[in-house]
Order: C-alpha cells, then structure tokens, then sequence
C-alpha cells in the first residue's frame, strides 16, 4: 500500500514546497491566536488552520496507491484548501457590518452553505479520476474543475473584493489603510492560486504543475502579508 519511491519532482512538490508552506500556515494561525482569542481572531486563523489540515491529507495521499483512499484522502485536501476562502469573507462582514448585524448565526450559515458546496461538488461522479498508470496523481474532470471555480469565485472571491474594497474606503488612519491593503491586495492571490491549481489537477500536465508549484511559493508573503495586514492589528483596533 505505501510507495517506497517518489520522482525528484513528486518530492519537492509534496515534501518542499506544499509540507512547509503548510507548516508556515500554522504558524501564522498560531501568531494571530497568540494575541488574541476573540472572533475575529479565531475567524481569520481558521483560513490558515484550514489549509494547513489540507495539506497534510495531501501529504498522506502521497504516500499511497489504494485507488479508494487515495479518493478519499483526495477530496479531504480540496474540502479544506477550498473551503479557506470563506473565512476571509466572513472576517470582512464584521468588520464591515459589526458583529451585531453579522452575528453567530449568521457567520455559521455562511461558511456552512459555502462548506456544503464544496462536499456536494466533490461528490460529482468521475470527477476525481485515480489510476495507477498515472502514478496514483488524482486528476479533475471538466464539471468538477467548472463547479469548483465558478463557486470559489462568485461565493468568496468577489464578495471578499467588494467588501475589503468597502472597508478600505471607510478608513480614515492613513497607516491603517496602508497595513490594509497589504491583505486587501494579498488575499486574490489565494483565489488566483486556488483557480490554476484547480487548472492544473485537471490538465494533469507535470510540466504545468511544477512551473505553477514554482510559482506559488509566493504563498509564503501572502500569508505573512495578511497577518501584517490584519492579523496584528486585530487586538489594537477592534
């Protein structure tokens, strides 16, 4: 069941570049909750938490070639990666609305319905396609690849631009703005990445894959850039 050999490439796509960027996930997580435990706190570091779980189960798959787990294992990876997106929403509502209008019900329902998109669009039949000849590397059909983008997009990539854009404009603190924008301008990276990795499980070309791995180790300024941006401000100003 376990593969005892990985091309050079497999190791540093898995191991390098998606196990560390993982790691340095948690590790922003941990900074944000180190000052605080409050709402938003817990909100905004539930998007890195959240993609730190994903990549573990993508490291644990890597190790496999039971076509079933790996299935499974598969589809937990995409339900945490994907479902990231939405706390940064929900983070934006409040600090836009306040807590009051965005209360606990409401925050519930909507990561709940966006989370709940996810797992149904990963049940689409043949839309993760495992096989040996392959190297056990999951590839994507063309309705799953459709569905993911489209709901990525319309449920957390515009509503988290229009709002952080709607934010951005009622600052007054010029340094406030400033720190921001850091976030306002580093989040879409994460949808972007989100699109041409989706792009890519479903091309399953490994020329595309490394180049888009290569590219997105720029993860590692997004994340510290959103934790600049937000993450160490919430505890001063809200």
């Amino acid at each position: 069941m376990l593969l005892v050999t990985f091309s050079p490439f497999r190791i540093l796509q898995v191991f390098v570049i998606q196990l560390f960027l993982g790691i340095f996930f948690l590790y922003i997580a941990s900074l944000i909750l180190k000052r605080d435990k409050k709402r938003l706190n817990v909100i905004l570091s539930s998007m890195f938490i959240f993609v730190f779980i994903g990549v573990i189960f993508n490291v644990i798959y890597a190790f496999l070639e039971d076509v079933f787990i790996i299935g499974i294992l598969t589809r937990i990876t995409v339900f945490f990666l994907f479902g990231a997106a939405v706390f940064p929403v929900v983070f934006n509502l409040i600090l836009l609305k306040s807590e009051k209008i965005i209360d606990s019900k409401k925050q519930f329902l909507i990561i709940f319905g966006y989370l709940a998109l996810v797992f149904l669009a990963l049940l689409i039949p043949g839309g993760i396609i495992i096989e040996p000849s392959n190297d056990y590397v999951p590839q994507w059909s063309l309705e799953l690849l459709l569905v993911m983008i489209i709901a990525s997009i319309v449920y957390t990539a515009i509503p988290f631009i229009y709002t952080a854009w709607k934010i951005n404009n009622k600052f007054e603190d010029d340094e406030l703005k400033k720190k921001w924008k850091y976030y306002m301008y580093s989040m879409p990276f994460y949808h972007v990445n989100a699109v041409m990795v989706s792009l890519s499980n479903h091309l399953n070309d490994p020329n595309f894959r490394l180049m888009w791995n290569a590219v997105a180790l720029i993860l590692y300024l997004i994340a510290y850039f959103i934790y600049y941006g937000v993450g160490k401000q919430i505890d001063k100003d809200r």
